[in-house]
């Protein structure tokens, strides 16, 4: 009996099948979601990994606004369509360079291919949905800044920059996930006659608009560099002017392994002090003293951070480097446990307005970890090794010293360290000093 399987019949249907799936795959190469688009070198938008989306899936969402195709189709954040078309009825006005409606399209028509891929995946959007999208939020955020930065663009009917909506869209302009290309919305700033005096490019106003979030970090003029996207601009506040400090093969420094927290440095009796005004890197270690910047710890620096993050893991530009990841990876060997954020909240370097010392641990360690399995912790390869050879001598002088210590001397060191570890534990002892002479002095006046 033939075998069913090798009749002409069976061979002609495996014969078609095999064209379907050849014909299937070529047009899957040729397509614009194709597994090449990937690799371009272009891409900088990317989707936030799942390990630090679990962190505070909240952090990586848009609470008003959609930018870019990411969250195009999301059906909570479609109120934001009828302030994109106001707005760009608005900028339209302003825009004396073209003809219409019809310019502006060509104009960003003109950057599609190039701007897709700038996205680490193909966007299922056709030529009409993605021009139309880049046109309206591209728009919308040229617009937004322009009120924002200056009274003269704002309306008395604005439903936007009248409420408290305004630093939630702000913070929406730098998720990782809700960004357009840089050029895109220099492409559109372009089309506009009427602008401010001080920003004849896109960049000078978006400077100006951030600097209102991040004041006194903002970069000088000599220090600009392209940027791929406004999260990328944001990150340039925080990194311009840090030096390399060193290279290293090893894939985590052993110095930053050994760094100690920050409750441990202060019981070796380094100092740390706050500093005002300076980006997160510019962390320095000189004749005993660690001065780290100041960083408010709040719900918008989180998704910042995570964002950043994100970023920097997937991002691989000429001459990139991870500084954000370097600095937070510091700053999870700084906060191990509530007394470590407890430390650096008496001394001013944290200031906490998201939660308890908790939360702070648990952010810090959770992000650390994700960041691990990318950076090198370069950045601060030295400062480290400074520090632990300081803590090691230190240690050496505390474990000499206390041979010889009277239990006067350990009391007083114990004394010190617990309860007179910054100035305002010590302006309390002394105003409570002060209470108790003058409650003694008032009972023995009592008396008499």
């Amino acid at each position: 009996m033939a075998d069913c399987n090798h009749t002409p019949e069976a061979t002609n249907v495996k014969q078609h099948h095999i064209s379907l799936v050849v014909a299937d795959i070529e047009r899957m190469l040729r397509g614009p979601e194709s597994e090449q688009h990937q690799f371009s070198s272009e891409r900088c938008i990317f989707r936030v990994p799942k390990n630090l989306r679990r962190l505070k899936e909240v952090a990586c969402t848009p609470k008003l606004v959609s930018i870019g195709p990411f969250f195009h189709e999301d059906e909570s954040l479609k109120g934001s369509e009828e302030h994109k078309l106001r707005y760009l009825k608005d900028f339209l006005g302003r825009s004396t360079k073209t003809k219409g409606i019809k310019d502006c399209v060509e104009a960003i028509a003109e950057l599609e291919d190039r701007a897709r891929r700038c996205y680490a995946e193909g966007i299922p959007l056709d030529s009409e949905k993605f021009v139309k999208m880049m046109l309206l939020d591209g728009c919308f955020i040229v617009e937004f800044l322009l009120r924002y930065g200056s009274v003269r663009y704002r309306q008395e009917d604005d439903p936007i920059l009248n409420t408290i909506w305004m630093l939630d869209i702000m913070s929406d302009m730098v998720l990782l996930e809700n960004q357009l290309p840089f050029f895109v919305l220099d492409k559109i700033f372009e089309l506009l006659e009427d602008v401010p005096a001080d920003q004849s490019q896109f960049l000078d106003l978006a400077i100006s608009a951030f600097s209102c979030l991040w004041p006194n970090v903002v970069p000088r003029k000599k220090e600009r560099c392209e940027v791929k996207h406004l999260l990328d601009l944001v990150r340039e506040f925080f990194v311009l002017s840090s030096t390399d400090r060193s290279k290293s093969n090893s894939h985590l420094d052993k110095q930053l392994q050994r760094f100690p927290s920050a409750r441990k440095l202060f019981d070796a009796g380094i100092a740390l002090r706050s500093v005002r005004n300076k980006r997160w890197l510019s962390i320095s270690f000189d004749n005993g003293v660690l001065r780290i910047p100041r960083i408010t710890i709040d719900d918008m620096t989180k998704s910042l951070i995570q964002s950043l993050v994100a970023f920097e893991k997937y991002y691989h530009g000429d001459s990139f480097q991870t500084h954000i990841a370097d600095y937070v990876m510091l700053m999870d060997r700084l906060i191990v446990s509530p007394e470590d954020v407890q430390v650096l909240e008496n001394f001013g370097i944290i200031r906490n307005t998201a939660g308890d010392s908790r939360s702070i641990v648990n952010f810090f360690n959770a992000i650390g970890k994700e960041v691990n399995s990318f950076c090198m912790g370069l950045h601060f390869q030295d400062l480290c090794r400074d520090v632990n050879e300081y803590n090691w001598r230190s240690r050496c002088k505390y474990v000499a010293l206390a041979y010889h210590q009277t239990h006067l001397q350990k009391w007083i060191l114990i004394l010190r360290r617990e309860y007179f570890n910054t100035p305002w534990a010590f302006i309390s002892f002394l105003a409570a000093g002060m209470l108790l002479v003058l409650t003694i002095l008032q009972t023995v006046y009592t008396m008499n």
